[in-house]
């Protein structure tokens, strides 16, 4: 393969984005994700604490709603840290860290801040992990329901690199 036939490959596959990382998780994405988040918790009738980080694992954004329990903090910024660091939502790393399982014990990793019930939930886009979100207040159940419908709500939203698509306001 000459330089010209490399070229022309890497430019079909960077394509108009300009890069293979998937789009950029940001501020006013995260933001516009914790209002949802808000609006499921309300509707619930509880409050919740909304976590976002990067695909590394740092954070974004941290939304506390008034009344949210105070270990629900902490709990959701790990939860997120937990999904983008391993690339799976935090149940399903939960599941394969059971007695006897691949990954037993993995919990005792990362100064403790690994989560090993749901809630977390990397944010997946184009082939890739552009992030991850936390959500701690309510049981388990309620975490998971919340966080998974923003993930089902913003999962496939282009980026701020890419134009059109929507996004929940």
């Amino acid at each position: 393969m000459n330089e010209v036939q490399i070229a022309a490959t890497v430019e079909r596959l960077l394509g108009a984005r300009g890069s293979l990382a998937p789009a950029p998780f940001g501020l006013e994405e995260a933001r516009r994700m914790a209002d949802l988040a808000g609006e499921l918790a309300g509707a619930m009738a509880f409050p919740v604490v909304f976590a976002a980080v990067d695909a590394g694992g740092g954070t974004i954004l941290v939304h506390r709603q008034d009344g949210a329990l105070p270990a629900s903090l902490e709990l959701a910024v790990n939860k997120a840290f937990t999904a983008a660091a391993f690339r799976l939502p935090t149940h399903g790393l939960g599941e394969l860290a059971q007695p006897g399982g691949p990954l037993y014990g993995i919990q005792a990793s990362h100064q403790g801040r690994v989560i090993l019930f749901g809630g977390g939930y990397p944010l997946r886009r184009e082939g890739g992990v552009a992030g991850a979100i936390g959500v701690s207040g309510g049981t388990v159940e309620q975490d998971m329901q919340i966080a998974s419908e923003i993930i089902r709500t913003f999962a496939n939203t282009p980026g701020p690199r890419s134009a059109g698509g929507h996004c929940h306001e």
